[in-house]
């Protein structure tokens, strides 16, 4: 009876287990120390994989792997040197209220593709960027105060005069482009190291449209717009870190730094403030640039591999910050360069860096 009932046990705990097996290898959140192929005698770099030494190492049962992203970014895109107008509070005309250029988040995407490019851990990646954005401000003095628009958000004769009210449009359209080629220099039990090299080129257009009704002038509202077509590209170093967590999740981040070379194209439409229909400047200018730019993000994401690892699919959240220096070119546009400088932005001091920061959440899936 003893034997018996030691047959039954062991009959019972192997069923169980045959049975979780099956159902892990359905659904797994761990790469796989072994991978059964059958490609004949002798074969034997697939046989065995990395998984069980790096468990954070995505790993299918291909040799060959390529993995497709796609993200939804929602950024706040910010500008420095935006001041529009000063609000003089009734009976104090010194201190004044600074109004700046509204700015919020847009919604935009990123596809990325990334694929073996040796046996060698290897890996080149292609990320493509989309962000366009419009933000609009309108602002009025305060009741019994006054308000001066700033220059550059006016006609040269209209700056700093008494104004009725002031609308202003901001338009960003970002387009970018990463090629990058990275492979992992440490590969831990809890934490991947993975440097990266490469390049970043891309467009980045600015539009702004203003238009100031003076309290002196006719009725007519007095419209001034800006249009910066840039295009940029240089080379690009980062790192990622991943640090495993366990059950299929781990953290994420990354830090990158490019230095890129920009044409930028600056064209400056001011009107008459008497007659709207006059220009009274027309100015169109092209500068050359090394900028740098700066991308950083961190988040979590959580994967598992599907049946017999034919695949691996993961989601992700991040909080990501993509910095270009130097950007705002209509802050060159002031009365005083203008008539002394040209219109040069290398003689308007800090010319305002731009900002992109905010959410990115996808998916992503290695086959």
């Amino acid at each position: 009876m003893q034997r018996l009932h030691h047959y039954v046990r062991y009959f019972f705990l192997s069923f169980l287990t045959h049975v979780c097996t099956l159902h892990a290898s359905s659904l797994s959140c761990e790469a796989p120390s072994y991978i059964e192929i059958d490609e004949g005698p002798g074969y034997t770099h697939k046989h065995l994989q990395l998984g069980g030494l790096a468990p954070g190492r995505i790993s299918t049962d291909k040799e060959w792997t390529f993995s497709l992203s796609g993200s939804f970014i929602y950024w706040n895109i910010m500008q420095e040197n935006m001041a529009i107008a000063s609000l003089l509070q009734p009976g104090d005309p010194v201190l004044a209220l600074t109004v700046y250029q509204e700015m919020s988040f847009h919604p935009g995407f990123k596809v990325t593709a990334t694929s073996n490019v040796t046996p060698y851990d290897w890996s080149g990646i292609a990320d493509y960027t989309l962000l366009h954005g419009t933000s609009t401000t309108q602002t009025a003095p305060p009741q019994g105060g006054a308000m001066v628009v700033n220059s550059g958000f006016t006609s040269p004769e209209a700056a700093y005069a008494d104004a009725a009210f002031v609308t202003s449009n901001f338009e960003v359209a970002l387009d970018a482009v990463d090629l990058i080629l990275a492979r992992p220099s440490y590969y831990g039990h809890r934490l991947i190291i993975t440097p990266a090299a490469g390049g970043k080129l891309g467009f980045l257009d600015q539009r702004l449209r203003t238009k100031t009704k003076l309290i002196a002038s006719p009725a007519e509202e007095v419209p001034v717009q800006y249009d910066t077509d840039t295009w940029f590209l240089g080379p690009k170093l980062g790192i990622d870190i991943e640090w495993i967590l366990g059950y299929g999740l781990k953290s994420l981040s990354s830090f990158s730094a490019a230095l890129l070379y920009q044409k930028q194209k600056l064209r400056a439409d001011f009107y008459d403030i008497s007659n709207v229909n006059d220009n009274l400047l027309d100015l169109e200018r092209n500068f050359l640039f090394f900028h740098p730019n700066f991308q950083m993000a961190i988040g979590l994401s959580w994967g598992a591999y599907s049946s017999r690892y034919a695949f691996h699919g993961s989601l992700f959240a991040l909080y990501e910050i993509d910095y270009y220096l130097a950007q705002n070119a209509s802050r060159a546009a002031t009365l005083e360069n203008f008539y002394a400088n040209g219109l040069n932005p290398a003689s308007s001091g800090h010319l305002g860096d731009l900002l992109f920061h905010g959410l990115k959440a996808g998916f992503r899936c290695d086959f």
